[in-house]
């Protein structure tokens, strides 16, 4: 039986820095993100295969990429160059840094330059994060929902 003392709330961000937790919620959301990037693409070219997108590396941009190329009106995904930021911070963390302590080459743990200035880790957590991804996650959901 459960009780409410059993029933935990959700962790705060603060919360999850301090249990490392934070890499490991960017990966999930980066495995959401290419999910239902995916099923877009699959809607858009129903006789393909998901193989034909690119890599097997969870490179979020690159399949927006495909998606933009495969519509023929227009650009179906429009991103800033801060959301486009966070889709390659989100493939980093799907990659591996949610997964593994060091990467498989040195140019992954390299910094890399900020869209508003400056340059550092991918690893980088912001308390912006989580409602920066809903908003992504809503746009996307809204696109895969027209198309069906």
């Amino acid at each position: 039986m459960v009780n409410a003392s059993m029933i935990q709330k959700p962790l705060t961000i603060d919360q999850m820095k301090d249990h490392g937790l934070s890499s490991i919620y960017l990966m999930l959301m980066g495995y959401a993100l290419e999910s239902i990037l995916k099923g877009i693409y699959m809607s858009l070219k129903p006789e393909s295969n998901v193989r034909d997108l690119p890599g097997k590396s969870h490179e979020l941009n690159e399949i927006v990429d495909k998606i933009n190329d495969t519509n023929s009106n227009s650009h179906l995904i429009r991103l800033d160059k801060t959301q486009k930021f966070l889709l390659d911070r989100l493939s980093e963390h799907s990659r591996w840094i949610g997964k593994y302590p060091v990467p498989t080459t040195v140019n992954d743990i390299l910094p890399r330059d900020y869209p508003g200035g400056g340059y550092g880790p991918m690893r980088t957590f912001s308390s912006s994060d989580p409602e920066d991804c809903r908003v992504l996650y809503n746009q996307f959901e809204e696109i895969l929902n027209l198309r069906m």
